[in-house]
């Protein structure tokens, strides 16, 4: 009996129509949601999220592994299997892979650190904190005699007083391990690079972000309660929300959210105070506009897999230099790695990264619950 639930091959956002017309939901430049006006826009935004979860238009990292560019989906096709081709001929060390299995690894880190960067809500909620090589990780902390979350490894925490201006917190690694098998090249996966970026985003990105969010998860209720939002976020509850912060004299920058918080921002809850983005670039990283100058955030643009936010979850932030830091040494690194030793017909890469991560304050952050 045949799948009912099988979904069709997803496509780019350049290849879709805006919601409920036969125009094209992206500009001809390749550059801009098109919408009306700005509810138009935002109904579009919500569309669109709504359309990458059931499988019908590419995700934000599915876009960026095809460039974020126009093309003819013989183009596509042409250029997946030119990768794979390249992927194959490294794999066993032909003279002919245009570049080594070692290269490849390499590159598939650095996309994955630039993807860290320009995605990921640690890296944007975080101030990063200078380390130089040889010296140990130390964070400046702006505001004394408070509680502090201190990561200790992946989604290992640790909460201590912090009396002193700096905190010096320990590094660890954040790894995946990513793997082609013979069955991968003897049964044609659709684009080798694509699925294996997808894990180690995972593994990567996913692992920096849960982190973070752990922490401030911990720190809930130390110095800011968390806010049962009746109705969702409307502008009383924000205004609520937003006192929270204000009160220890701290600016609100940010608000990131789950894909749920789309169901607020349209209709009649903000109107004109919503001012959505058209950049697709911006939109396609998770920032999708600002309530009332504070910047609107979500993962909502991400597969599934690579979601942080559980249905519901809302947090209010202040700027990065007061909520907390964290450290890298420079890119995330790859090693090429043979398992046919350990009696598995595979090779692949071993990546990671060292860092150290903290959040400083509790007051600078509140989070809300979406009743």
């Amino acid at each position: 009996m045949k799948n009912q639930l099988q979904r069709k091959p997803s496509i780019p956002v350049f290849e879709a129509r805006a919601h409920g017309s036969n125009d094209r939901l992206v500009s001809q430049s390749g550059l801009e949601l098109n919408g009306y006006d700005k509810a138009d826009l935002a109904q579009q935004l919500v569309s669109l999220a709504r359309r990458i979860d059931n499988g019908e238009i590419m995700s934000t990292t599915a876009m960026r592994q095809h460039g974020l560019k126009l093309a003819t989906a013989a183009e596509k096709q042409a250029d997946i299997r030119a990768r794979n081709q390249q992927v194959i001929a490294a794999y066993h060390n032909s003279p002919d892979a245009g570049s080594s299995f070692q290269e490849i690894g390499a590159a598939i880190a650095g996309e994955l650190s630039l993807t860290a960067m320009r995605d990921g809500f640690m890296r944007n909620v975080l101030a990063l904190q200078p380390v130089e090589q040889g010296g140990f990780p130390r964070h400046r902390v702006r505001q004394k005699n408070i509680m502090a979350a201190v990561a200790s490894g992946p989604s290992m925490l640790d909460v201590q007083f912090v009396r002193d201006p700096y905190i010096m917190p320990p590094e660890f690694y954040v790894k995946a391990n990513v793997r082609i098998e013979e069955r991968d090249l003897a049964q044609g996966a659709t684009d080798l690079i694509d699925n294996k970026m997808d894990e180690g985003r995972e593994a990567m990105m996913v692992q920096e972000d849960r982190t973070w969010k752990q922490a401030v998860d911990r720190l809930v209720g130390v110095a800011n309660n968390s806010v049962v939002l009746a109705g969702g976020l409307t502008p009383n509850n924000l205004g609520v929300l937003r006192e929270q912060v204000n009160r220890w004299n701290l600016p609100v920058v940010r608000i990131a959210a789950a894909n749920d918080i789309l169901n607020d921002i349209t209709g009649t809850n903000f109107g004109s105070w919503f001012d959505p983005v058209s950049q697709l670039e911006v939109v396609m990283s998770g920032t999708i506009g600002k309530i009332i100058g504070i910047e609107l955030t979500t993962d909502a643009y991400r597969e599934p897999n690579l979601r942080v936010f559980t249905r519901g979850d809302i947090y209010v932030l202040s700027s990065p230099e007061f909520h907390g830091g964290y450290t890298t040494r420079g890119d995330m690194q790859s090693n090429p790695v043979d398992s046919y030793p350990d009696g598995v017909p595979a090779r692949g890469w071993f990546i990671y990264e060292l860092i150290s991560m903290a959040v400083h304050n509790p007051r600078s952050f509140v989070k809300g619950t979406r009743a």
